[in-house]
Formats: structure tokens, C-alpha cells, sequence
């Protein structure tokens, strides 16, 4: 407890910082000093979780483990039912658990990721203990799962600065330099990519695959996925590969990104 005083509002001021204290926890003093005390109580203090933590909340930028560890993007509804959004080469086994922060959450779902396909997958979410809001991990703040939201998407445009968050490399800003790229990955090649440039590399790196990719003045603006990087050649991260939003959805099965400031409780069985 701290007292002290203000001359300007003719108050003594008492503070306390205890965890749940209420103003209703002093009343008993207030007929006796007629209006001369104000009270200042603290709030319930919770501290700053890191993206590999258990999230009540499922958004992006947060790791998953689909038996390699991943990054989540973004949530999506279809038919009633809750999906969380990552890279498409992230789903390996359809049907095997997923878990966050050392939670089932749910099964992975479906992959688009195949040769001429979209780096996209979806984690259908049954864990009812969990919901689904339209946030993303950007950095870690005390009595809040995330700092950032989007509430829309956005096309690309060349030159233009993207950021992503992800698990391993966190936030990373770099250039795009080309909205029409291919890339290989072994036998797989992906069309229609986002070529991004970050001089010095670690634009993406490993784990990061499947993080939120976004506008980086408008960061409400949800622009891609997060699907690879170059790993020779230049510094690895230099080159960095995002599957674009609008055609992944598509290629979802036509999910809905869900952009509600309002969370929705995971419920498989409606």
C-alpha cells in the first residue's frame, strides 16, 4: 500500500498493486472521510507469454507441433466448425494430433501442398477448452496472448515491405521482389509465390513455416503464409517464399478467415 497526496485535487490517494484488489475492498473508509480518499487498485498482473507457451486463445505466429515444429498463421471457419491455418507442407499425417504448447488442440486436416499446389494446410480444432479470435503473435506483452489483429486481407505489391512472425526468427521485415515467382522444393514446385528479399538473410527460417505474413504499415492486413527460404547460396533467409492469402483460402476448400474481434469457442460437434 503507498499513500499519497494531491494538492491539485485536495485528495489523500491510496495505491496498492495487490493482485485483485477491488475499490469495494476499501468502502468501509469512505463515509467516514466524506470524499477525501481515492482509491487506486491494481489489476490481476499476468506475465508476457512466449510464442512456444499454451495459448487459450488460438491465433498466428504461435508454435504447433504436427510432429515437426510449425508456426500458425491464422483461424478460419467452415460448416461450423474451427480450423487454424498453417504451411501446407506442415500437415504429414491427416488424422494425427496437434498440439500447442504441449496441448492436443486438434487432428491435422488437409494439405494443398503438392507439385503445381498451394503451400496450405488447415489443423481442425476440437480441444473445447480453446477458441478461435482474429490476433496474431507480433511481441510478447504482460496480461494479453497477443498485441497485433488483422481484419482484412491484401494483395502484395512489388517493393513493397511485408513482415512475418513466426516461431523461430519472431518478427522479420523484408522487400518484395516478385508477386509472380516459382520455387522448388525437391520434387515439389510451387507457382504464383511472393519472392521477398531481406539483405543479410533471416527473413524465414526453419519452424517458421506457416507464420503470419503482413502488411508492414497497415498490420491489420493479413497478406500471406509463410511457406520457405533459401538455405545456400546467400546468407539462408535471404529469399524468402509466402504463399499468397486469397488463393490459399481457395485452396482450403474455400474456408472463411475469421476476423471478428469477438472469439468463438472451438465446438466439433456443431
Amino acid at each position: 500500500m503507498v499513500i499519497s497526496s494531491s494538492v491539485k485535487d485536495q485528495k489523500v490517494i491510496l495505491s496498492t498493486e495487490q493482485a485483485g484488489a477491488k475499490v469495494s475492498d476499501f468502502s468501509s473508509l469512505f463515509p467516514e472521510y466524506n470524499g477525501l480518499i481515492e482509491i487506486q487498485a491494481g489489476g490481476i498482473n499476468e506475465p508476457a507469454k512466449a510464442r512456444t507457451d499454451a495459448f487459450t486463445e488460438m491465433g498466428g505466429g504461435i508454435q504447433i507441433s504436427t510432429g515437426g515444429t510449425c508456426s500458425s498463421n491464422s483461424t478460419a471457419t467452415k460448416d461450423t466448425r474451427e480450423f487454424l491455418i498453417t504451411a501446407g507442407h506442415c500437415i504429414t499425417s491427416t488424422g494425427s494430433t496437434v498440439s500447442q504448447g504441449g496441448t492436443n488442440i486438434g487432428t491435422q486436416h488437409f494439405s494443398a501442398y503438392a507439385d503445381g499446389g498451394t503451400d496450405v494446410g488447415l489443423v481442425l480444432l476440437t480441444n473445447t477448452n480453446k477458441k478461435i479470435g482474429n490476433k496474431y503473435y507480433y511481441n510478447n506483452v504482460s496480461n494479453a496472448e497477443y498485441d497485433k489483429k488483422y481484419t482484412t486481407t491484401s494483395t502484395a505489391l512489388t517493393g513493397e515491405l511485408i513482415c512475418k512472425s513466426g516461431v523461430t526468427s519472431n518478427v522479420t521485415c523484408g522487400t518484395v521482389n516478385d508477386t509472380n515467382a516459382s520455387v522448388s522444393y525437391g520434387s515439389i514446385t510451387l507457382s504464383n509465390m511472393i519472392r521477398v528479399y531481406k539483405d543479410g538473410g533471416g527473413f524465414i527460417l526453419g519452424g517458421d513455416s506457416g507464420g503470419t505474413v503482413f502488411n508492414a504499415y497497415t498490420t491489420t492486413q493479413l497478406v500471406g503464409i509463410v511457406s520457405g527460404r533459401n538455405t545456400s547460396g546467400s546468407p539462408e533467409g535471404t529469399w524468402g517464399y509466402v504463399t499468397k492469402i486469397s488463393p490459399a483460402l481457395t485452396a482450403a476448400g474455400a474456408v472463411s478467415l475469421y476476423t471478428s474481434d469477438t472469439t468463438k469457442v472451438v465446438d466439433p460437434n456443431n
